[in-house]
This record gives structure tokens, sequence and C-alpha cells, in this order.
């Protein structure tokens, strides 16, 4: 019995994603991750890595956050980069985890307009 065999109780369609999602990794996930592993943080991210070709593949898969699920509550905020004042940092050179492209997001005295929706700050 592996890990994953502990989940008993598992719908079929559960299972059935469970399934999908371990094949969507082994053949699109783990070979992307293979390549873009062996570059810098800023070129995992340019326009022309496969980064976002698998985000691509993965979006058309289902693997993403549907609108009607929304983010109210969760300390998620949406902020687009072309905003005055708002800036993007050097990307993080994380071991293992650089296809997460994350860094900084500056805000440099930027308003974020209320038509965008709240914001909830975590003290």
């Amino acid at each position: 019995m592996n890990a994953i065999d502990l989940n008993e109780g598992l719908s079929t369609a559960q299972v059935q994603l469970r399934e999908e999602a371990q094949r969507f990794a082994a053949g699109a996930l783990r070979p992307a991750a293979l390549e873009l592993d062996d570059l810098s943080p800023g070129e995992v991210i340019s326009s022309g890595s496969r980064l976002w070709d698998v985000f691509r593949e993965a979006y058309r898969a289902g693997y993403h956050l549907r609108s009607s699920m929304g983010t109210a509550d969760t300390g998620v905020a949406a902020v687009p980069l072309e905003l005055p004042r708002v800036s993007r940092g050097t990307p993080l050179n994380k071991l293992g985890q650089r296809s997460l492209n994350q860094g900084e997001v500056i805000f440099d005295g930027a308003i974020r307009p209320l038509s965008m929706g709240r914001i909830a700050l975590l003290a």
C-alpha cells in the first residue's frame, strides 16, 4: 500500500481526478521542471519559456481557480502590474521551485482602484 491508498472513501470522481492529475504531473509537469530547473529565474519566466506552455496546458485541462470560486476572505488580491507605481522585483532563485516565478511586487505609493474590490490586510 502506498500513501495515496490511504485516501479511503474517495468517490469515483475524486479517484478519477487524482489519476488525471497524476498523469498530467508525469506527462507535463515533471519533464518541464527538468528543463526549467537548469534555467535562471529570469529565463524561466521569459516569454519564450516552456513554463507558459505548461500553464496553458494546465488551464485547458481545468487545473485553475475559476472566477466563480472567488477569492473573498482569503487574503488574496490581484493587482495588475501595469498600474502606475507598481513594479515587479527580481524573480526569486529558489531551489526546485523556480517555475513558481515568485518575487517581490513593489507598491511605491500605488493606489488600487475600489472597482477592483477590497483587499484584506493581514497584521
